[in-house]
Parts: structure tokens; sequence; C-alpha cells
């Protein structure tokens, strides 16, 4: 076991797991190309580890779940479809899917293969599989809908969606001085949306859309709600729903795809400042923080990550425009 990436909890967590399997097929493959000596037991590793990995698909809940074998509940809750419930706490009836975390998105981003070492080992759930497309879905479904500041942006005709790290997310955000001064938010849902986790979902987004140029992606029933919600994200809330139906070409869907990634960075960029600062979370509001304005920026001020996942956004965006390109030629 490890700890996960919010540096909240032990146990066996879909992002450590998967990146240590694409980390240890590179590993194997440069061993063997540089004729290392004592690491024969590298590549028998790498199906230990990819073992690992598939067992954090549930598929009786339906979602690849963050974290398996937890010692405990207490200071981080179950992260199900229930915990984002007003109100909820540790008492709450665990509704299913649980272990719902934005941590498996960026996990299947960041074990993607790449073209040089490792290539020939691919991933475990890449980021188009129906599985982890699903997954996606059930994550924005269990936090966007809660949060007020997302009813206030959709009332203002924005695009996109904001989210955050994953239902219930205790974190504020918010560090009190002196370390024995009574908290403003305690429990389940003190958490706010944050940068890195909507620009990941964007990012997600365009890998979808990268896929479906590519035809290595297929709809099917198990992704089309996905595909359905991630394009409609390229258009205020009021005209979303309309449309029930795929495209018929995957050019279509890929152009749809990437207008529905930029639906998501233009919400989360008209809450950084004016010269595009960027702290770790935007307020949630639902009176969570009572005298701050829901939407304004709350928690570490320039999170280093919220602009890398920016930048990793805008490369997988690139990626994607080139794809459907290729198709046009």
């Amino acid at each position: 076991s490890t700890i996960d990436p919010w540096e909240m909890l032990y146990g066996q967590h879909y992002f450590v797991q998967s990146i240590q399997h694409r980390a240890m097929a590179m590993g194997a493959d440069i061993a063997q190309k540089e004729g290392w000596k004592g690491v024969d037991n590298f590549p028998l590793w790498v199906p230990m580890l990819s073992h690992l990995v598939e067992q954090h698909w549930n598929a009786t809940s339906g979602v690849i779940g963050e974290t398996n074998a937890r010692p405990y509940f207490k200071l981080q809750g179950p992260k199900c479809l229930s915990s984002s419930d007003e109100g909820a706490n540790e008492s709450t009836v665990r509704t299913s899917p649980c272990e719902l975390d934005v941590a498996v998105l960026l996990g299947s981003l960041s074990a993607r293969a790449g073209h040089g070492l490792g290539s020939a080992v691919q991933e475990v759930f890449p980021p188009h599989d129906s599985r982890m497309l699903v997954t996606a879905y059930h994550l924005v479904e269990s936090m966007a809908p809660t949060y007020e500041v997302n009813s206030i942006d959709d009332d203002a005709g924005l695009p996109g969606v904001l989210i955050g790290r994953y239902p219930g997310d205790e974190y504020s955000g918010v560090i009190m001085e002196p370390a024995d001064a009574k908290s403003v938010c305690l429990g389940y849902n003190c958490g706010s949306a944050w940068f890195l986790a909507t620009h990941g979902l964007a990012e997600f987004i365009y890998a979808s859309a990268d896929a479906a140029a590519k035809g290595d992606m297929k709809a099917d029933g198990m992704n089309q709600g996905y595909l359905l919600a991630a394009m409609d994200m390229a258009l205020p809330k009021a005209k979303r729903g309309r449309c029930k139906a795929l495209p018929r070409t995957a050019k279509e869907l890929a152009e749809k795809l990437i207008a529905g990634g930029d639906g998501v960075l233009a919400r989360a960029k008209h809450h950084a400042s004016s010269d595009l600062h960027m702290s770790e979370q935007i307020y949630r509001g639902n009176n969570k923080l009572p005298g701050v304005t829901p939407g304004e920026m709350i928690g570490a001020r320039d999170l280093t990550w919220s602009y890398a996942s920016l930048l990793d956004a805008l490369a997988s965006r690139a990626d994607a425009v080139e794809a459907v390109s290729a198709m046009s030629s």
C-alpha cells in the first residue's frame, strides 16, 4: 500500500498503481536495451502490476474505483454518490458507485503509452476505454450538480462545468491559524471545485476526441452517456440535452468532443484572475465558507498543479486537433 495523490489515505490506489505499471514497463524496456544485470525480474513485475490495476474495475457498481483495501473511512469518506448529499456524514448510507475520484482520470492520462520506452506495453485502462468513460460520467454527476457555483455559472450561460476531487471531499483549503483555532468547515462536502480537477476533465475529453479521430474509441451502450454529456459541455446548460444521438461520423464526434473540452476550460478560466493566476480551489458556495462569494479562488495560491494541469490539457487538445486534421488529408 502507498499514500494516495492527495496525501490523505493509505491503500492500493489506481492513480499510483497505473503509473507504477507504466514506469515498470519503461524500466523493463531500458534494462533490456542497456543490458543491465540483476534485473531479470523487471519484466515479471509488469503483468503483476497490470493485474493490480485491473482489480480497480468494479463490475457491480460499474466504475473504476480509486482505492482498494483502504484501512479506514474516518478521515476520508467512501467517495460514494451519496457522499455529496446535503448533510452527508460517516453514518450516511453508502449509495454506489463509491471510490469515485478524479485521480482515476488523472492516473489514466498519466499512464498512457508514449512512442518511446515501454510503448509496446499498452495501458490497462486507457482514457478511451468504455469503463473509464463511464467512470468519468459518474464522477461528474456525483459532484457538479451539488456545487452552487455551477448553478450560478449555468444561469450566466457559461459552457462547461466545474468539478472537484471526489464526492464528499472534506478539505476546504482553509488552513486555520493558530492551529487550535476552530475550523470554518468540518466534515463532508467542505471541499470545492479544483482547477486541476476541472482541467483534468477537459484533458480527458480531449483524449476521447483524439481516440475517436484515430479509430481507437467506438460508441457503445456503456460510454454513450458520457459522450453525449461531454459534447454538451460546449453549450450553456439551457441548450444541453437536445442531442439524443451521437454523430454519424468519427470526425464530427471528435470535433464536438474538442468543443466540449473547450467549454470546460472556458468555465475554469472564468474563475481565474484577469492575469490568469490560479489558486487551488474555486469556492463551491452552499454557505460552506460564510462571507466568501461562490466562484472566488480559495486554498493554496498559485498551486503549481493548477498550471501544469492546464498545460497538459492544452497539449492533449493539440494532439486531438492534429488527429482530426489528419482525417481530412
